[in-house]
């Protein structure tokens, strides 16, 4: 949904929601979150559907994830040429509980997840939350000079200790106290557009 503002021309509003049960690409990110700072990671791992069979022989049965989104957005038009929009975002994926024993037995190893120590929950679900603004000034026709900055944070349900692959100076099998974790970042952008 998308609503025109009586502020300024070209001042809007927007709002959507999605929901999946097995293509989660649809409801936010197309890759897995995973935020580490020193010894502390949040893992989010995003996958359409869990194949629970052992082999061919047991079973073949894929059990599908889920997933939802909600985005909202403001952009107001300072001048003709100046404009800033402030967003924001919550993500939600789930894993039934088939589907949850299966990531938490033999899968674990293929994610390279390696829980450790009796204190370790094993549990996919996890939520993203998002807020961030950008600001883009036009000076001529076609080029746009921004910047943006975005806060994010990982809400993982995986709690404990977890051994996972190198990272940045870790080496492989460092153990990391999986928490929830956030982060903010930041970009500056000029792009000239050559459209007619």
């Amino acid at each position: 949904l998308i609503l025109n503002l009586p502020w300024q021309q070209g001042d809007t509003f927007g709002v959507s929601f999605v929901y999946s049960n097995g293509a989660l690409e649809y409801v936010g990110n197309q890759n897995n979150y995973t935020f580490y700072k020193g010894s502390e990671v949040a893992l989010g791992f995003i996958a359409n559907g869990v194949y629970t069979g052992t082999s061919a022989a047991t079973g073949t049965g894929i059990e599908l994830t889920t997933g939802w989104s909600v985005t909202a957005g403001l952009e107001h038009y300072w001048t003709p040429a100046l404009r800033t929009s402030l967003y924001g975002a919550y993500q939600k994926y789930e894993y039934n509980d088939v589907a949850t024993s299966r990531v938490c037995t033999a899968s674990a190893a293929q994610l390279n997840l390696g829980l450790v120590g009796g204190a370790s929950t094993c549990n996919p679900d996890f939520s993203v939350w998002q807020i961030g603004s950008r600001t883009v000034w036009n000076p001529v026709k076609n080029l746009d000079v921004g910047v943006e900055v975005i806060y994010s944070k990982i809400q993982s349900a995986f709690g404990g200790s977890a051994n996972l692959p190198s990272v940045g100076s870790q080496a492989a099998g460092t153990t990391y106290n999986i928490t929830d974790l956030d982060q903010v970042a930041g970009m500056f952008r000029v792009q000239r557009n050559f459209n007619p």
